[in-house]
């Protein structure tokens, strides 16, 4: 069995100090996501990211599935109120 040369770093732990507002996890907890097509009108607003993710790569060749802000301003996109 391979043990590690060195012991875990402070790097690791980070990710678990860096927690949101509880206000955030509060409005995740009620509120789940949902994912409706930029692009075109046949994808009705879902919750369920996989489906959406589906839609995007078959029928939106090339296109991202989570644009940023500048990719939905180069592209005419409506934002859907998301960070």
């Amino acid at each position: 069995m391979l043990k590690e040369k060195y012991p875990t770093s402070a790097i690791d732990d980070y990710r678990y100090q860096n927690k949101g507002s509880q206000e955030e996890e509060e409005l995740v907890r009620q509120e789940p996501e949902s994912f409706g097509c930029l692009y075109c009108d046949k994808l009705k607003s879902t919750t369920d990211e996989k489906l959406y993710l589906n839609h995007v790569v078959n029928h939106h060749y090339n296109k991202s599935a989570h644009p940023s802000k500048a990719d939905l301003e180069k592209n005419n996109l409506k934002p859907q109120g998301k960070k």
